[in-house]
């Protein structure tokens, strides 16, 4: 599905004249705006890196829901906006609503 396409794109070698992404690249990052039953999300998802040590498997991707009146709301310090399904969204206290027709 093409709002897959970051998760499908972070582990290939898409540069042009690269012989090794290893030595080109110090740091991917794929963004993607999905429209999902008329809602907009960002999906975010680091890709290869010369970083030392690990990124948890959990910091690699997010979903980061529009606002259905401006942009992404900034959740810096704040309440954790990111959601982990397309057409998931946050209660007020915090926690994840699954979409009903979630497919995954």
């Amino acid at each position: 599905k093409s709002r897959d396409l970051v998760n499908l794109v972070a582990g290939g070698n898409y540069y042009a004249d690269c012989r090794g992404i290893s030595r080109e690249v110090d740091c991917e990052l794929f963004i993607h705006i999905v429209n999902e039953n008329g809602r907009f999300y960002q999906a975010i998802r680091r890709g290869k890196h010369r970083i030392i040590g690990k990124t948890p498997e959990k910091d690699l991707y997010t979903i980061l829901p529009f606002e259905e009146v401006g942009a992404l709301r900034f959740d810096v310090n704040k309440q954790d906006t990111s959601v982990t399904r397309f057409g998931s969204k946050r209660r007020s206290d915090g926690t994840e609503e699954l979409p009903f027709y979630d497919d995954y």
